[in-house]
């Protein structure tokens, strides 16, 4: 069993050499149609604390390979039975993901996650004042998200938000090295209306337009 851990351009020096993967198993790579895939042998941990103890290692393979270049991570665990799917996979694939790759070269992620108030209180006997409630609880939330994307906007190739319970995360593509940029301007906001959170970078994920899915799973 192969597991795949990302996708990176194939002309970007490789960083995985003597890398150890999940397992201490060898971190390899091969490319397809201008895209390096990497991979490595793996036996699944059938009890949830060893395949989280796997999962955790994975990341950190990519992430290792994040720290050389752009990757497209495929999600944990995505693997095929041996070279022969493997190969089969990248002739479907890899045309498709070079164009991916080519469009976010030199991008990273940042993530900022954004509180918001909850409705369970709502006290509204229509539908019509429901809404009013709802708009007046979110307003600090909206208000900080306009703050960063102002502050922002300028150095962000693209955003987006997504709404998960009370949390408002927001997302932005950014160039590397446009990272210090971005760190002093929101730096400069200030306090903000409602509690803000930023972690990053991560790779694109959030911006691929054709995510890998996994192929076999054990």
């Amino acid at each position: 069993m192969l597991l795949l851990y990302c996708m990176t351009e194939d002309e970007v020096p490789s960083p995985c050499r003597g890398l150890a993967g999940v397992g201490d198993a060898e971190v390899r790579d091969v490319a397809k149609n201008g895209v390096r895939y990497f991979y490595g042998g793996w036996h699944a941990d059938a009890s949830p604390e060893g395949l989280k103890a796997q999962a955790l290692e994975f990341h950190k393979v990519v992430r290792k390979i994040f720290e050389h270049t752009t990757v497209i991570p495929f999600r944990f665990p995505t693997s095929v039975a041996g070279d022969g799917e493997l190969a089969e996979l990248m002739e479907q694939q890899s045309g498709e993901y070079a164009l991916e790759l080519s469009r976010l070269r030199g991008m990273v992620q940042i993530k900022i996650s954004v509180e918001g108030a909850g409705h369970a209180s709502a006290t509204a006997t229509s539908g019509s004042e429901y809404l009013k409630q709802r708009q007046a609880a979110d307003a600090p939330m909206n208000a900080t998200l306009e703050k960063i994307e102002h502050a922002t906007h300028s150095i962000a190739q693209q955003t987006k938000r997504t709404r998960r319970g009370v949390t408002t995360n927001f997302f932005l593509l950014v160039l590397r090295e446009k990272l210090p940029e971005l760190k002093s301007a929101l730096k400069s906001l200030g306090e903000l209306p409602t509690r803000a959170t930023i972690s990053g970078p991560w790779p694109p994920t959030e911006f691929v337009n054709c995510y890998p899915e996994p192929v076999a799973n054990p």
